[in-house]
């Protein structure tokens, strides 16, 4: 598991983030992904992810923000599989 903290995304644009695992795994593992912020800015409900390119060494976390300013979410990211 991790934790990805403020990364800046464009306006309308989006981020990617490769994340590599302490230790692989020896099957590809599932992988859940989810947004967090302290802030209250509402403007952050515009904002999507996706996990994509998982493999047993890591993954790719693509972040959307739909927003029409630059918003700084961080990510929360637990992987599970057999190692």
């Amino acid at each position: 598991d991790g934790r990805i903290d403020n990364l800046d995304v464009p306006a309308g644009g989006f981020v990617t983030y490769e994340v590599v695992f302490d230790e692989p795994f020896s099957v590809t593992p599932k992988v859940f992904m989810e947004i967090m912020s302290n802030s209250n800015d509402t403007g952050y409900a515009a904002i999507q992810h996706i996990v994509s390119n998982v493999s047993a060494t890591g993954f790719t976390a693509k972040i959307f923000n739909g927003n029409d300013g630059t918003l700084a979410p961080g990510l929360l990211w637990m992987a599970y599989g057999k190692k």
